[in-house]
């Protein structure tokens, strides 16, 4: 639905979506509640307001980095870094998905919000450089130990193809293609005419 925007131009998809939302923040408040966290509504924004919110989401976090880090290709942190940055990116995208299929929109915060998500977004963009750096050297390497001599093998297929090919393509191999298509015509022809006579 997100994909499509169809809820953009659909008053039902938009109530469907707007029930979504209101199912997803219901999860929130039930997850926060679990996790003992009080759930606040504020209509304000202020980047104070926003570094407080940062901090709670970075402590929270704090125990799942530390079980991640733990794994070789985590050890770094950047993946996982990476991976909080973009959730809390899309979880405000939510509420600001939210704020403007409300009947009363509050352009500034919603414009603040929209802001704050171009940001974070824009944070990210070294998180994956950083983390894939390694990749190309590897897929490299991969390359010439497994996919060379079958690459090089095809490339040999190909030239033997091209060249039977060139082989059949002769005038004996056309001339037969023209009365075979020449034959089928006449059949044609005569099964139309046999199946439009009139029949007494």
């Amino acid at each position: 639905m997100l994909r499509s925007r169809d809820f953009e131009f659909d008053e039902p998809k938009l109530k469907e979506a707007y029930n979504l939302l209101l199912r997803v923040a219901g999860v929130f408040d039930a997850v926060l509640s679990w996790l003992g966290t009080a759930s606040t509504t504020s209509t304000e924004l202020s980047e104070d307001s926003l570094a407080q919110w940062r901090a709670e989401q970075t402590r929270a976090g704090n125990s799942d980095i530390q079980s991640l880090q733990r794994v070789k290709d985590f050890e770094s942190g950047v993946v996982s870094k990476a991976l909080n940055v973009v959730a809390l990116a899309q979880a405000q995208e939510l509420v600001l998905l939210r704020g403007v299929t409300k009947d009363v929109v509050d352009w500034v915060l919603m414009g603040k919000l929209a802001m704050d998500i171009s940001r974070r977004y824009a944070g990210t963009a070294h998180c994956p450089r950083e983390s894939q750096a390694f990749v190309l050297p590897m897929g490299m390497a991969e390359w010439v130990k497994n996919d060379g001599p079958g690459c090089a093998q095809a490339v040999a297929q190909f030239k033997s193809a091209k060249e039977q090919l060139a082989n059949l393509q002769n005038k004996e191999v056309e001339r037969s293609k023209t009365i075979i298509d020449r034959d089928l015509e006449i059949a044609t022809a005569r099964n139309q005419a046999v199946y439009l006579e009139m029949v007494c």
